[in-house]
């Protein structure tokens, strides 16, 4: 009658064999390798990321758009090489190598003399209890040579240098051309990362520019402020040139002369500031919009096809602010000065002018400690 055999997992397991601890120095030598192999190839393309993109910034021209999709594919890909290299180097190798015998395996197919010992010594020591199994005097025999034999095997001679030789090379010619561009073109260097993360943005955000006008039959109707007391002026077949004050409003209309889903009015400062879009109303082929003049600036119409392209016209309108004149004062007599004693009448005779017109005035004095203030009295001819 068989007795029982009893499992060989605690032999592999057992300080009396060395396979246990051979197996654990070539497993942490292999993870070791390949982490750093990841690693160094991960850094040569990082580093070639790196020298391309300033290339790139210079020949895109400082297109907004265009920059921030290529920072943002850059980004991407980065992100992947990070996440590649830790898969290739750290997780990959651990399912791969994590068991004694795949660690065998890989070990037998670098050193094939030991190849069918070690990979046998291993599954013999681990297998179940079964009918038929090897003698445990066998298989400790076995254990015994083939620790025998790994005695003579040094772990570090398993793996490749050439390898992770390769991959530093590759890691160090990357950084150093790197180096070498920043220090043979810095000025270009610095355009090109200028040009990708302060590139402006696209003109109109990026609408198509158009070289003939999207509207014609333009017509103007310019409401003037209350104050200058000027009737509305129109404007029929305007060229869409304004002038007015502060504070005139500014009706126009105009028809569309390409499909147009949506209209737009771009009114930008001549000086600095910021762009202002003014919405506009389509009714067929009718196109109106208001404005207000509060500033010298000049206006585009943009135009939304219903297939979705936006164009704009290239040639601009200007809106010309009138400046409003402060109202001027001539003293007319007495053209000299004058001395007078107290009580003394005194006739004076003036003349005020403005561009618009007088609401009021006062005569103010000034004499030591004294001084007063009186209404001048103004016709209406003098208001006009």
């Amino acid at each position: 009658m068989l007795k029982p055999i009893a499992p060989r997992g605690d032999i592999v397991a057992g300080s009396r064999t060395s396979i246990p601890i051979f197996l654990q120095r070539v497993r942490t030598l292999v993870y070791q390798h390949e982490a750093r192999r990841a690693l160094f190839y991960v850094v040569a393309a990082i580093a070639t990321i790196l020298l391309v993109l300033p290339l790139l910034g210079i020949l895109l021209g400082g297109s907004r758009a265009t920059a921030l999709a290529v920072l943002g594919t850059t980004g991407l890909i980065l992100v992947l090489l990070v996440v590649g290299a830790i898969v290739l180097g750290v997780v990959a190798p651990r399912r791969r190598w994590g068991t004694d015998p795949e660690l065998a395996r890989w070990v037998g197919r670098r050193r094939r003399e030991v190849a069918s010992d070690l990979l046998s010594a291993v599954e013999l020591a681990s297998a179940p209890v079964r009918p038929g199994a090897p003698s445990p005097a066998l298989v400790d025999a076995l254990l015994d040579a083939t620790s025998a034999r790994l005695d003579d095997l040094d772990p570090p001679s398993l793996l490749e240098p050439a390898e992770l030789s390769r991959a530093r090379r590759w890691a160090a010619v990357a950084v150093v051309a790197n180096l070498a561009l920043g220090v043979a073109a810095p000025h270009m260097i610095a355009d090109g990362w200028r040009s990708l993360f302060s590139a402006r943005p696209a003109p109109f955000d990026g609408a198509k520019l158009s070289s003939v006008p999207l509207v014609g039959d333009l017509e103007a109707l310019l409401t003037f402020p209350a104050y200058s007391r000027r009737p509305k002026l129109p404007l029929p077949s305007s060229s869409g040139d304004v002038r007015g004050l502060p504070g005139t409003r500014v009706a126009l209309k105009a028809r569309v002369l390409v499909p147009a889903a949506t209209a737009e009015l771009i009114v930008e400062p001549v000086d600095r500031g910021e762009s202002k879009v003014i919405a506009a109303k389509l009714d067929g082929g009718q196109l109106t919009a208001e404005l207000t003049i509060d500033h010298s600036a000049r206006y585009r119409f943009a135009i939304t096809s219903p297939s979705g392209e936006r164009a704009i016209e290239i040639m601009p309108r200007a809106i010309e602010a009138e400046p409003d004149q402060a109202p001027a004062v001539q003293l007319m007599a007495p053209a000299d000065p004058l001395d007078v004693s107290n009580l003394r009448r005194v006739e004076l005779a003036y003349v005020i002018e403005d561009d618009f017109g007088i609401t009021s005035a006062e005569l103010v004095w000034e004499a030591g400690k004294d001084r007063g203030k009186k209404p001048i009295a103004i016709d209406e001819r003098s208001r006009i």
